[in-house]
C-alpha cells in the first residue's frame, strides 16, 4: 500500500498520520480513524480497497496510539480537535469521515464543530457525544466494559504491535 508517513505537532501532542497523497481525480479525500487501543493499520485492508477505487486515504493515529505521542491529556474533544487540526493541516475543504469506537466519537466532534467540512459521516460502535456544556469526559483509570475488553483481544490478535504502541495510562 502506498501511503506517506508523516506528523505534525498540535499543542503538546504529535499526531502521526499515513496519507495516499492527492491525485488531480480523487475527489472528497477519506479520512479513517480507528478505536482505543488501536492504531491507524486497522484500516489498511479497507484503505486499499479505496485506493484502488482511486480514493485519496488519509489514515491518522490518535494521541497515545500507534506512533503519535503520549501525552498528559486524553480528553475526549483533544481526539476530535486532533483530526479536524489534521484536516486543517492539509488544507482539505471536505472529507469523508469515518470513525469506529473512540476514532468514531473523534469524527463525531468534528462534524460537530465543522459541519461544513464533512460531506459523509460514518460512525462503528461510538460512545455518544456529549452535548456543548455538559460535564468534561476524560479517559481515566477505570475498568475496561466486556465491549472495550472484546476489542482490545481482538485487536491485539490481529495487530500485536498496534496494541503494544498504546499508551495504557488512558486507562
Amino acid at each position: 500500500m502506498d501511503l506517506t508517513v508523516t506528523s505534525f505537532a498540535f499543542g503538546d501532542v504529535r499526531i502521526a498520520y499515513r496519507d495516499s497523497g492527492a491525485t488531480a481525480d480523487a475527489g472528497v479525500p477519506v479520512v479513517l480513524v480507528h478505536g482505543m487501543g488501536g492504531d491507524g493499520h486497522t484500516w489498511d485492508r479497507f484503505a486499499r480497497e479505496l485506493m484502488r477505487d482511486g480514493r485519496r486515504v488519509i489514515i491518522p493515529d490518535l494521541r497515545g496510539h500507534g506512533r503519535s505521542s503520549h501525552t498528559d491529556s486524553y480528553r475526549f474533544d483533544e481526539f476530535g480537535a486532533d483530526v479536524l487540526a489534521l484536516c486543517e493541516r492539509l488544507a482539505l475543504p471536505e472529507v469523508d469521515l469515518v470513525g469506529h469506537s473512540l476514532g468514531g466519537y473523534a469524527v463525531s466532534c468534528v462534524a460537530q464543530e465543522r459541519p461544513e467540512l464533512v460531506r459523509r459521516l460514518v460512525i462503528e460502535e461510538c460512545p455518544l457525544p456529549l452535548q456543548s456544556g455538559a460535564e468534561e469526559v476524560r479517559l481515566t483509570r477505570r475498568f475496561p466494559t466486556v465491549p472495550e475488553l472484546w476489542h482490545a483481544t481482538s485487536s491485539l490478535a490481529r495487530h500485536p504491535r498496534a496494541v503494544l504502541a498504546f499508551d495504557r495510562s488512558m486507562t
